[in-house]
């Protein structure tokens, strides 16, 4: 099985919010490489932007890096860029990450916002159902 974390996963983890111990499980699994993991090349500097909000560049760098260094990066092909921008779903970004997951043979893609996502082009689930999946 391999997964694909959205950015709102590891975002759940830096910033301690709702449901972060959840998502630093599903983080911490791939760390142990107790599960394959994949993610957009995109989600790096997303990550990075989203802690400069809160914090100085030197450390959301740290924070970026540390965070994401387990996960396979999915190199940002124009191939990916055309079917996220041709996608029938509204957000590009999401759109991204789905044929992202897709590119490098994900099985699940892990989010918070699941109404994002299709349930036919790829299995998507919270961090928490996740976990249940795998526990089994």
């Amino acid at each position: 099985m391999k997964i694909h974390p959205d950015i709102n996963v590891f975002m759940d983890a830096l910033e301690r919010r709702r449901g972060w111990v959840h998502s630093l499980e599903v983080i911490s699994r791939v760390r142990r490489q107790e599960i394959k993991s994949c993610t957009s090349a995109l989600t790096i500097p997303i990550i990075y932007f989203l802690r400069l909000r809160y914090t100085s560049e030197q450390r959301a760098r740290q924070d970026t890096l540390r965070i994401t260094r387990a996960f396979e990066i999915v190199p940002l092909s124009g191939r990916i860029i055309h079917k996220a921008a041709e996608s029938e779903l509204p957000d590009f970004e999401d759109n991204v990450q789905i044929f992202s997951a897709l590119e490098d043979g994900a099985d699940y893609l892990i989010t918070r916002n699941k109404v994002h996502f299709r349930q036919e082009q790829i299995a998507v689930a919270s961090p928490e159902e996740w976990l249940t999946i795998v526990a089994g």
